[in-house]
């Protein structure tokens, strides 16, 4: 025999039902049948009886709402004649509502419901598919509304969110990114939208905060030729690209960090890679006419990092990534374990070499463990003076002698 907490249990999957239901516009016909079993026991009228009063206790007739038992007068040879119950009913959609406890939520989702069809009906396939992702507080949904209509009515503002004109704070945006996302999908036009792009600003038209880039002349010259009152600053790639840079050894660093560890020397500019997003570098037309020097971890992902760069940039050369620089600080390295090998045509045979070892003894030798005067004989002895392309040793050469 069902129990009054199974049939709320019940209950909750025709409030599924309702809701769908509701919000396709169709009519909800009560009573609604709970599938109940209502199977008596065998030979224990005393158990069924405890059962069939549990049931009636808390059901509509009792307690004024919920669930309504339909009963029929069975006749026992042993027993008499007694009410049994055939059938649980839901009458009404209060008694649904009620029995489930979704008394408040379903009034506040009709309440955001109605005010999202009055304010944007073009989005109804959205609702009808994701009414629980609404917000649940009414000030949060007036301010996504304000959002998706600004956009729509001022597409591409080329603006900071944080500098739309509307009563909204600073981190709304980002709070609810995932669902005005998908409005903003239905209601612009193709052309308002850069489908390519899945970053959120870049794809309907925000501005947003570029990763800066730390830079440091190690030529005071240089800061005349560049036009600048200083010798280290930073700022975005695409603010980096109108430089005008010539005759320069720039040195390219893995971290932020080693920046200020590389000496001075003539012509010579240090520039902050930050790991992986090195690559946006590629695109600094002036990388073209300079020697390149790269300076990365001594481990797996540092030499990834270079060849993936290489591909990008063939002249660079490395330094400080060599089996001399390893043997004199070996005692220095920490393990770190690299999740798997891969394949880094853009290496050259000494790289390849301790790309291979990095992997095989888990090692990883930080740029920051390394001796700062080692350090400055090994750029000393990389940028002596040479001419660019004529005489300096190139990585292409290298690597086609290699093969």
């Amino acid at each position: 025999m069902i129990t009054p907490a199974e049939i709320r249990k019940l209950a909750k999957t025709l409030y599924a039902t309702f809701l769908k239901e509701w919000l396709a516009g169709e009519v909800v016909e009560f009573p609604l049948r709970v599938r109940a079993n209502l199977k008596l026991k065998q030979d224990d009228f005393a158990a069924n009886l405890r059962d069939i009063e549990a049931l009636r206790a808390k059901s509509k007739d009792t307690i004024g709402w919920g669930y309504r038992i339909e009963e029929q007068l069975v006749h026992s040879p042993v027993h008499g004649n007694n009410l049994r119950p055939v059938a649980i009913w839901i009458d009404t959609e209060d008694d649904l509502l009620r029995l489930c406890g979704k008394c408040k939520e379903f009034q506040r989702l009709e309440r955001r419901v109605m005010k999202l069809r009055n304010e944007l009906p073009e989005l109804e396939p959205w609702i009808q598919q994701n009414p629980h992702r609404l917000p649940s507080d009414w000030w949060e949904l007036n301010g996504a509304i304000q959002v998706v209509k600004y956009l729509v009515k001022n597409p591409r503002p080329g603006c900071y969110p944080q500098q739309l004109p509307l009563e909204i704070d600073t981190k709304f945006i980002n709070r609810h990114e995932t669902m005005l996302r998908q409005w903003l999908n239905l209601l612009l036009p193709s052309s308002a939208i850069a489908s390519h792009e899945d970053r959120f600003a870049r794809r309907f038209g925000l501005r947003e905060s570029q990763l800066t880039r730390e830079v440091l002349l190690l030529d005071s010259a240089l800061k005349a030729e560049i036009g600048l009152p200083f010798d280290e600053f930073a700022a975005p790639a695409h603010s980096l690209a109108s430089l005008e840079l010539k005759d320069a050894v720039v040195v390219i660093v893995e971290n932020k960090a080693p920046l200020t560890c590389v000496p001075a020397f003539p012509r010579g500019l240090v520039l902050a890679g930050h790991g992986c997003s090195v690559h946006v570098l590629k695109d600094l037309p002036w990388l073209a006419d300079n020697r390149v020097l790269y300076w990365g971890d001594i481990d797996a992902a540092g030499y990834e990092i270079l060849s993936d760069f290489r591909l990008r940039v063939p002249h660079i050369e490395s330094v400080l990534m060599d089996t001399a620089t390893y043997e004199a600080h070996k005692k220095y390295a920490g393990k770190c374990k690299h999740p798997s090998q891969r394949e880094l045509p853009h290496l050259t045979d000494q790289e390849q070499q301790m790309y291979q070892l990095c992997l095989e003894k888990q090692v990883r030798l930080e740029q920051e463990k390394l001796g700062q005067k080692f350090t400055c004989d090994a750029f000393f002895a990389a940028t002596r003076p040479v001419e660019f392309g004529v005489d300096s040793p190139t990585v292409e050469t290298e690597l086609s002698d290699a093969g």
